[in-house]
């Protein structure tokens, strides 16, 4: 549980001589794949020491309903494939960016959701499996990587 480790951290930075006391929680970012995306996205909404989320191909399905109505006042960012199988994670995600005024969304064409995991910088196999989209490893890699780095700095 992140929170838990957000605790930890803010626990342990009274140690002398410690890495705890150079870590800041009080303005962190997170990010996550698939149901990642959406811990971070209800992190987001529940602790005011976070102040950016990113959902890489976020699964939106199990946030409730009274998160996804409220919305949020910090900035959140989506990044994922164009569609998925079942209508209901897009419908609740463009419900969610209504009702949050520094949130955005970034579709890209020809990724499917592994592609937003690691597994596919490291193997071949998930493209011979239909797992990854048309989007080159490089190509998907780079676009991943400026996306995460422009939106957290």
């Amino acid at each position: 549980d992140l929170a838990f480790v957000l605790n930890e951290i803010e626990r342990r930075s009274d140690e002398t001589d410690s890495i705890w006391a150079h870590l800041q929680t009080d303005a962190v970012g997170v990010f996550g794949h698939s149901f990642g995306g959406a811990t971070a996205l209800m992190l987001l909404t529940k602790d005011d020491r976070v102040t950016k989320a990113l959902a890489l191909d976020g699964w939106m399905v199990p946030v409730p309903r009274e998160v996804i109505s409220a919305g949020t006042e910090k900035p959140f960012y989506y990044l994922g494939q164009a569609a998925w199988d079942d209508p209901i994670n897009y419908k609740k995600l463009d419900k969610f960016l209504k009702a949050s005024p520094q949130a955005r969304k970034q579709l890209v064409p020809g990724t499917k959701h592994f592609d937003y995991s690691d597994a596919p910088q490291f193997s071949n196999l998930a493209k011979r499996f239909g797992l990854s989209g048309e989007v080159s490893r490089p190509e998907l890699r780079k676009l991943i990587n400026k996306a995460v780095l422009t939106f957290f700095e």
